[in-house]
């Protein structure tokens, strides 16, 4: 219960850092990454996934090419990268253009030292 509490609590406070939707994309705005905030970036971006039931593509493999749900896997997670993309400064997605997965694209961002304050 007490867990469930903090959750709640750091949801909350999540969601007030990124209640402003943009009228023009119906996102949810999330402050752009920078040299300064990767974590905060990267857990308002984890529960912006999660709210558009996006978040298993940063955390699981894709699956085989051949697979069956290969395409469905495929149109889901392009819709994961626009989500993290649109939260990057221009520079910032250059950087990251050619990467082919959101878990990629997330793993990316964490280890390039300019964009995580390191």
């Amino acid at each position: 219960m007490t867990s469930s509490k903090a959750l709640t609590r750091s949801i909350a406070y999540a969601c007030r850092k990124i209640s402003q939707i943009d009228a023009a994309s119906g996102l949810l705005k999330v402050d752009k990454l920078d040299a300064t905030n990767y974590f905060s970036w990267k857990q308002n971006i984890q529960l912006v996934l999660s709210l558009r039931e996006l978040d298993e593509f940063i955390e699981q493999e894709p699956p085989a090419e051949d697979a069956r749900n290969y395409l469905d896997w495929k149109k889901s997670d392009r819709k994961a990268k626009a989500v993290i993309g649109l939260s990057l400064s221009d520079e910032h997605l250059e950087l990251l253009s050619g990467v082919a997965a959101a878990k990629e694209m997330r793993t990316s961002a964490r280890l390039h030292p300019e964009l995580n304050g390191y």
